[in-house]
């Protein structure tokens, strides 16, 4: 750099003489040069970088701060940086920043509107120029917030069920494997309660997947609601749920948790402004008693569970050993059912329904048995929930329909054409939403007239689902066939569906026939049934009659219809032909003659 001035001019104008001091400014220039690059890094790195003194108070910010705060550098000036004040261990921070000058680490902040973010935050201390003692500090963040939840969202997918926020299979496992280890170190017992969602395929299948997805979602608040903190409920697959109970004193504790469950699950779900009824089936197993290790006590708490569902569901049973026999039958009977029709061990029994005046038989009802070729003559009882849970329900159902339909048609053709024939219909079967249109498609194709065939259902069915019932029997019922209600007067049954569905018949539960010579009260509700059917126009069925006092009983209250062994019991077709025959009639006749038969 030159600095000078003319001292002498010649007589042209022209400078003569100058003078002047040269100085070398290479070094400044350069440095000059270094902060104008810095300074271009500062503004321009894309990670926000902050200046602060030693009190973190903000000094200067660059453009990158501002892009991701939404702070400028005049909001930001003499304010203390939100991230470090908040953090509880500041103080540890400053110490880590006097020692080393340099701390790392995650933290928390807000913008400027408010939003949170999270930052993967350098700070490193500077000494003063010449001096021991730091002046400023450098910060320097990074917006990992995305990156964050990612990787929660990652977390969140290998660990949790998306639909009802609960820990999924494979979360529950780590964490069953870590309480039975801590169980064992410490000696403490833990329970395993092995839960499924009795009628949830029914929700499925009638209101749909949505609404059986929502059923899920308050299934597993109602679930979490009765356990402490300490344990943890899981989903593990379609409506089976586990709930873990670690540390308890005894096996009351898992007992009364169960308990709760189930009078929770008890209050009707809303479902899509419709109601819907779910139980839960749950089996129960403990440790040490029951297995020692994650694998076996789950298995043996489904094989509790299995046990609690093949005994009448929404109940809960205590794993023993003996249930193996049974779970072992039982997975016996689903595999061979799946192929019991192919093979012809699927078959139809006939039981007459006579009338009370003349004893004449008036139809029968068609009763479903399963003739296996080692176990002999298998109830309905025990293979007909087998079938449900297994899916192959609808295809019983539609050989029952049709091999009954072709055994009527074939007495109609031999003269017996007044028989009526009653078929029993299962929940799984009545709420598929073309159900009344295969059993039109099949009465056309096996010429059956409609008017004689009726069609059984519990009035749990009915019970159901209300609406959608009322629905389906409004369309059955304009087929021309006739509605029965089966084991009227027991368990979850409401009198006004009687006047609101279209009806034809009630059939007296053979829980009160049974007891209507014996029993005060439940000869008052049977002969309350048929006077109220008969108000209603209903005829009324008392099945299981198997005594001369029970037929009296419903002779005199002018019953119309009687079945039970009193009379036959379910017969082969060719056999329950023979009671067709008027001198099979002749040895009834007599009986009813008899002055205590007198009817009122």
């Amino acid at each position: 750099k030159f600095t000078g001035k003319v001292t002498q001019w010649q007589d042209n104008g022209r400078a003569g003489r100058i003078t002047g001091t040269l100085m070398d400014i290479t070094q400044r220039r350069n440095a000059e040069e270094q902060v104008k690059l810095y300074a271009c890094v500062f503004n321009n790195t894309s990670n926000a970088v902050v200046i602060l003194d030693m009190d973190f108070k903000v000094l200067a910010v660059n453009q990158a701060y501002t892009l991701i705060t939404q702070f400028d550098e005049e909001d930001a000036k003499n304010e203390v940086l939100c991230s470090i004040s908040d953090v509880q261990n500041t103080e540890e921070i400053v110490r880590e920043l006097k020692s080393s000058g340099h701390w790392s680490g995650e933290l928390s902040d807000r913008k400027k509107d408010g939003t949170p973010f999270e930052m993967e935050l350098t700070l490193n201390s500077v000494l003063r120029s010449g001096q021991s003692d730091y002046s400023h500090i450098v910060a320097v963040f990074t917006d990992i917030t995305e990156r964050k939840k990612s990787a929660d969202d990652l977390f969140f997918m290998a660990n949790f069920d998306p639909l009802t926020q609960l820990a999924n299979r494979a979360m529950f496992h780590n964490h069953f494997r870590n309480a039975l280890a801590n169980a064992s170190r410490y000696g403490t017992q833990l329970a395993l309660l092995f839960i499924d969602l009795d009628k949830f395929k029914l929700v499925n299948d009638t209101l749909g997947h949505d609404a059986g997805d929502e059923v899920l979602r308050q299934s597993a608040k109602r679930l979490a609601k009765p356990i402490r903190g300490t344990d943890m409920v899981a989903r593990l697959a379609g409506d089976e749920f586990v709930v873990l109970l670690e540390n308890i004193e005894n096996l009351r504790h898992a007992e009364v948790i169960a308990r709760r469950i189930q009078q929770d699950f008890q209050r009707e779900f809303i479902v899509h402004g419709q109601s819907a009824t779910i139980g839960t089936s749950i089996g129960i197993s403990t440790f040490p008693n029951d297995g020692l290790d994650a694998d076996t006590l789950l298995k043996n708490a489904d094989i509790a569970m299995y046990h609690a569902k093949s005994h009448g569901r929404n109940s809960f049973h205590f794993y023993d050993k003996a249930m193996n026999n049974e779970v072992e039958r039982r997975n016996l009977l689903e595999q061979e059912l799946r192929q019991a029709i192919k093979r012809h061990q699927i078959i139809v029994y006939y039981q007459p329904k006579v009338d009370t005046f003349t004893f004449e038989v008036r139809g029968f009802e068609a009763l479903v048995r399963w003739q296996h070729p080692k176990l002999g003559l298998i109830s309905p009882v025990e293979f007909i929930p087998i079938a449900e849970d297994a899916g192959i329900i609808k295809d019983i159902g539609l050989f029952v329909f049709t091999t009954a339909c072709e055994q009527l048609h074939a007495w109609h053709q031999k003269g017996f054409d007044q028989l009526h024939m009653a078929i029993n219909v299962s929940a799984r079967e009545f709420q598929l939403s073309d159900y009344p249109i295969v059993i039109a498609h099949l009465l056309a194709e096996l010429e059956v007239d409609p008017k004689f065939v009726e069609l059984e259902l519990t009035a749990s069915i009915v019970m159901e689902n209300p609406e959608k019932t009322l629905m389906m029997l409004n369309v059955i019922k304009k087929l021309n066939l006739s509605l029965a209600i089966d084991d009227f007067g027991t368990g979850y049954s409401s009198l006004s569906y009687l006047t609101r569905f279209p009806l034809d018949i009630l059939k007296v539960d053979k829980a009160f026939v049974r007891e209507v010579t014996t029993n005060k009260n439940s000869a008052a509700v049977a002969s309350a049934i048929i006077s109220m059917a008969h108000d209603l126009n209903l005829k009324v069925v008392a099945e299981g009659v198997e005594t001369e006092q029970q037929l009296e009983f419903f002779m005199v209250r002018e019953c119309e219809l009687i079945q039970g062994f009193y009379f036959s019991r379910p017969l082969p077709s060719d056999e329950a032909e023979k009671v067709l025959d008027p001198e099979w009639r002749k040895q009834f006749e007599k009986k009813a003659r008899a002055p205590r038969f007198t009817r009122h």
